[in-house]
């Protein structure tokens, strides 16, 4: 998928995932939102204070933003959304790949 895929993984080995929390209320601050997820940090952004159209049109924004960038954007909770980079192995990949399993006793 990736041309550089050895020279991605290497440069990313040893480098620290950087997360940024965002409250969005206006379409304005996605901007802002969108330069976070293209420097490949992990963003979690809050819509809860954003009226319904505003929201729906940054969700919209942000996950052309998220699939230009291989990104995924996940709803966690009502109003609250994660966009994880390529790089990072989601919540859903992790179940996939541990069969059900579970850590402290925590099950996924």
């Amino acid at each position: 998928m990736y041309d550089d895929a050895d020279n991605t993984q290497q440069a990313l080995e040893g480098a620290q995932l950087e997360a940024v929390f965002c409250k969005v209320n206006k379409f304005a601050e996605s901007r802002d939102v969108a330069d976070s997820i293209n420097e490949k940090k992990l963003v979690v952004v809050n819509l809860e204070n954003a009226p319904q159209d505003i929201a729906r049109r940054v969700v919209d924004f942000l996950s052309g933003v998220a699939y230009a960038n291989s990104a995924t954007l996940s709803k966690i909770a009502t109003s609250t959304f994660v966009v994880t980079p390529y790089f990072v192995e989601t919540l859903d990949e992790m179940r996939g790949s541990l069969g059900g399993a579970s850590f402290d006793s925590i099950s996924f």
